[in-house]
């Protein structure tokens, strides 16, 4: 599958996309416009994704672009989502609903972002488990499910 990515042009397919077999092995291919990378899950452990784009096989970003409040606003969210992930084999609904109701203590870097640069206007949750769905009908750390 990670290799059908690789080898389409990606110039509609703007994404992340997350893919998981049966056994566990798990990735996250970022198709940009420019580019596809693959980020694994190192030592079975989780693999997560924003809708940024970080692994090492991205092309660069311009000087400009890469100090943007944008793209630090979103490197910050994943850096962020990594502190929140840390150490997780799966993620529980109750885990989830911390991680998009967690406000970083107001700054740079919450998931959901609520800052100058970017908002989370709504946000859900979905649990393939039990087929459950849990929709936040504002920004999830400020309105109730």
């Amino acid at each position: 599958m990670i290799a059908l990515y690789e080898a389409i042009p990606s110039s509609c397919k703007a994404r992340n996309k997350t893919i998981v077999d049966r056994h566990g092995n798990a990735a996250v291919v970022e198709v940009s416009t420019t580019s596809v990378a693959v980020r694994r899950a190192v030592n079975s452990l989780l693999v997560y994704s924003s809708n940024s784009y970080v692994a090492d096989g991205q092309k660069p970003l311009t000087e400009q672009v890469r100090h943007s409040a944008y793209v630090q606003n979103t490197k910050a969210r994943e850096v962020r989502l990594a502190e929140l992930c840390s150490g997780k084999r799966h993620l529980e609904t109750s885990d989830a609903m911390t991680i998009v109701q967690d406000t970083n203590d107001g700054k740079t870097g919450q998931v959901c972002l609520d800052n100058r640069v970017m908002y989370t206007r709504y946000g859900s949750l979905w649990n393939c488990r039990d087929v459950s769905l849990t929709f936040f009908p504002g920004h999830p750390a400020t309105t109730a499910p």
